[in-house]
């Protein structure tokens, strides 16, 4: 069983502990994450399991609150919740589907950190 570091308890990194367990339960099961948020359920969102909704509305609040801490900048509160999703769910696809492999290869923790690290702070030095 995989165990991931959790980072440093601040309120940014409560951002990057909700990208952690949201990866490690995606690889832990990868059947019903497909299931959850596969393409077949997303064509028609009279059955979407409300999973997804209520993913979207965690992340979105966990974003507007730090928003309201001025520890994120101000943005779209729709645009923003969806990229910081997008990138999750890609960092979990690499993985699953076999993209992410071989000697040398980031672990699914190490891409799950520094990508929420360069959502936060971007690619700026």
């Amino acid at each position: 069983e995989r165990t991931l570091r959790k980072p440093q308890q601040t309120a940014r990194a409560g951002l990057q502990a909700i990208a952690l367990a949201y990866v490690e339960f995606a690889l832990e099961h990868p059947d019903e994450y497909r299931v959850m948020f596969g393409s077949k359920l997303a064509a028609d969102p009279a059955i979407a399991p409300p999973s997804r909704n209520e993913v979207f509305a965690f992340l979105r609040e966990g974003i507007a609150m730090l928003q309201r801490q001025q520890l994120v900048r101000a943005g779209d509160p729709q645009a923003m919740p969806y990229t910081a999703w997008a990138l999750v769910h890609g960092l979990v696809m690499l993985p699953i589907d076999g993209q992410v492999r071989g000697k040398g290869a980031p672990s699914p923790e190490e891409l799950t950190l520094t990508a929420t690290e360069l959502l936060m702070f971007g690619m700026a030095g």
